[in-house]
């Protein structure tokens, strides 16, 4: 469906792109997905309020958790807990923490963000998944630009923060054929230095930002999975920001020249 809605719009002048990622688990905050509009209205304080009445707890129990949440429970896993002692079920799905913690997955899921303040992180996969030929299809569209979208806090987070660029050029591009290899730099680079005018970067040309990655097309390749999210991606070589090297041979440097851009 999302396509030919794009189609529709750039035939029509809309100046529409998009961003994705090259995984079918999504990932955030707990809350958005395990918990229903009205306990959240009003913020952080009034949901965290809400979570501690009884008889809130008790509607949620027989109307919203009695029933399949956005994310099935069973198949959520938690990534970031901001609570230390409740650290422990971080990497395991909400189903299972919940039977080592001795509650119902609902109850545990107030709980938990009531000890963490909310601040809670999953990656899961919704109840409308989308598949891989979906994943294929929306990054070959010329709108398309790569993101991770990565988060990195926590002990089991999503693969995508260390892995997505590396899964784009080795995956997709060496093994699939997704693209060839002039299309896969110019969707990981060029396409998002266009999107946000950022005139001077996204190209190599005389004059522009020397931003430069120098990889290994045979072996460059996303090394993080869903059980070990924070496994660096190989075959990178060397990394230029603003002409400086971050990574030579291989090995961080520890400069550290980027800074903030202004569109101009």
């Amino acid at each position: 469906m999302l396509l030919p809605l794009i189609d529709r719009g750039r035939a029509e002048g809309l100046d529409l792109t998009y961003d994705t990622y090259p995984y079918l688990a999504g990932s955030t905050i707990l809350g958005m997905v395990a918990l229903p509009a009205w306990v959240q209205a009003g913020g952080v304080e009034a949901t965290l309020e809400r979570l501690g009445d009884a008889v809130v707890r008790e509607r949620l129990r027989t109307e919203w958790f009695s029933k399949p949440t956005p994310y099935p429970l069973g198949s959520t896993t938690l990534s970031m807990i901001a609570n230390p002692e409740w650290r422990r079920f971080e990497g395991m799905t909400i189903t299972a923490a919940a039977a080592e913690a001795g509650l119902e997955p609902g109850e545990f899921v107030c709980e938990v963000l009531r000890a963490s303040g909310m601040q809670v992180g999953i990656f899961g996969f919704p109840a409308r998944n989308r598949t891989e030929a979906d994943v294929r299809a929306i990054l070959r569209h010329p709108a398309h630009m790569a993101g991770s979208d990565g988060i990195f806090v926590g002990g089991y987070p999503h693969p995508r923060g260390w892995g997505t660029f590396a899964r784009y050029l080795g995956y997709h591009t060496r093994e699939l054929g997704d693209y060839d290899w002039a299309t896969a730099v110019t969707h990981l680079s060029a396409h998002a230095a266009r999107r946000f005018r950022l005139t001077d970067r996204g190209l190599l040309r005389p004059g522009y930002a020397a931003d430069i990655a120098v990889y290994d097309p045979a072996e460059i390749a996303d090394r993080a999975t869903y059980a070990t999210g924070r496994a660096e991606a190989v075959g990178m070589r060397y990394v230029l920001v603003n002409g400086v090297p971050v990574l030579w041979d291989g090995e961080v440097t520890g400069a550290t020249p980027g800074r903030a851009l202004r569109r101009r």
